[in-house]
C-alpha cells in the first residue's frame, strides 16, 4: 500500500519543503503537471531534506527526498517508497562561474568537477 495520491477522505500526511525553496518549487511544479490529483495534508515544513527524513523515520509522515539520502534504508527496508515513479522528480544541478575570474583553488575544483562530471551533449 501506498501514500499517493492519497484521497479527500484521507490525504497523505506530507512533510513539505517552503513554495518558494528549490526543492519545493520544483515539486509544485511536478505536481501540476500530473494527471492524477494528489491530496496532501501538510504536518511539518522544513528546507532541509534531512530534517524531514529524520520526521518521516519517526513517522510523521512522507516527503520527496534525494535518492541518495535513503539509498541504505530503502536497502535495509526502514523506508519504503510512498508511491511509484510517475511521483519521482528528476532534477538537474548545474554549476556556473565566471569566465573571467582565476583562483587556484577555484580553478583546481572547477577542473576536478569537469574530469568527473562532464558529458557531451548529443
Amino acid at each position: 500500500h501506498t501514500a499517493l495520491p492519497g484521497t479527500r477522505q484521507r490525504p497523505a500526511a506530507w512533510l513539505a519543503y517552503p513554495k518558494r525553496s528549490l526543492f519545493g518549487a520544483a515539486l509544485k511544479a511536478h505536481l501540476a503537471r500530473m494527471k492524477e490529483t494528489s491530496h496532501l495534508t501538510v504536518q511539518s515544513e522544513s528546507l532541509h531534506a534531512v530534517s524531514l527524513k529524520e520526521l518521516i523515520q519517526l513517522g510523521y509522515g512522507m516527503s520527496w527526498l534525494p535518492e541518495r539520502s535513503v539509498m541504505s534504508e530503502l536497502e535495509q527496508g526502514t523506508l519504503v517508497r510512498a508511491g511509484d515513479t510517475r511521483w519521482d522528480i528528476p532534477l538537474e544541478i548545474r554549476l556556473f562561474r565566471h569566465k573571467r575570474q582565476h583562483h587556484i583553488e577555484l580553478d583546481e575544483l572547477w577542473s576536478a568537477l569537469a574530469t568527473h562530471y562532464y558529458r557531451k551533449s548529443p
